[in-house]
Order: C-alpha cells, then structure tokens, then sequence
C-alpha cells in the first residue's frame, strides 16, 4: 500500500519529504552532538571538587600557582561546552523550525491533491480504492519512516 502512494505522489510531495528526512538526519546528528556535550560538561563538573582540594596537589611543588592554574583551564573548557550547547541548541531550533515550514508545505500539498487541485493526480485517485482517504494517505507516508 504505501509503496503505491509513493510512487503515485507528485515530485513537490516527494521532494517536500525527502527535505523533511534529511532535517531528521541533521536533528538525530545535532541532538547526539548535544548529548555528548552535556557528558563532557558533567566529566568537567565531577573533577572541579577533586581539583580544589589543596592536599592533591602539595607533593607537586608550587601547589597553589599549579592549582589555580588547573582549575582555570577547567573553568575555560566548561565554559567553552557551554558555548557550543547553546549553539547546538540554536541548531535543534533551526531544524525544527525547517521542519515545521515542511510539514505545512506537506499538508499544502496533500491537501490540493485531496481537493482536486493537481490535476496530475486524476489517474491516481482513478486507481486509487474509493475507500482511500486522506488520513490513509497520510498515514502510509508515515509509515514509509
């Protein structure tokens, strides 16, 4: 069944989700990219107490220059995965928002076909079951994710 609505489906249609595939490719990779920032940031916020503690380091010589030090480069890199959540975050937003104009566009298009408005679709809604409706139709496409 759904391999029949796609291969009847008009080229705006098709190329509507293939752009909404691949907005959930780049989601899935930004989201993973944000998960692992988020474990690098709570690998940073776990060593912080290990790193202030003044007896780990007084074997080492120059122990509070060496300490302040350590602890600086933390406190940078913590805030340089800040940086890059926030933008990862600025990411998801942009492709949700690209998926929110597809999915308008999709329900557009679907509904001209199901209004009679492509009139490329005449032969298909001729082969098309008279018990076919739009939710069918929609539903097919959801199952080809």
């Amino acid at each position: 069944n759904c391999l029949f609505y796609v291969k009847y489906m008009d080229n705006k249609t098709r190329s509507i989700l293939r752009k909404f595939s691949e907005c959930v490719d780049n989601f899935q990779e930004s989201f993973n990219t944000l998960v692992r920032l988020f474990q690098n940031a709570g690998n940073i916020e776990q060593r912080l107490p290990f790193l202030k503690d003044e007896n780990n380091y007084k074997n080492l010589g120059n122990e509070t220059d060496l300490q302040q030090m350590v602890l600086a480069k933390q406190v940078t890199a913590l805030e340089n995965v800040k940086n890059r959540i926030l933008n990862s975050v600025s990411d998801l937003e942009t492709i949700v928002n690209q998926e929110e104009r597809l999915f308008v566009d999709f329900s557009a298009s679907v509904s001209s076909v199901s209004s009679g408005g492509v009139s490329s679709m005449d032969k298909v809604t001729t082969l098309l079951p008279e018990s076919t409706t739009l939710a069918s139709l929609v539903e097919a496409i959801e199952n080809l994710w």
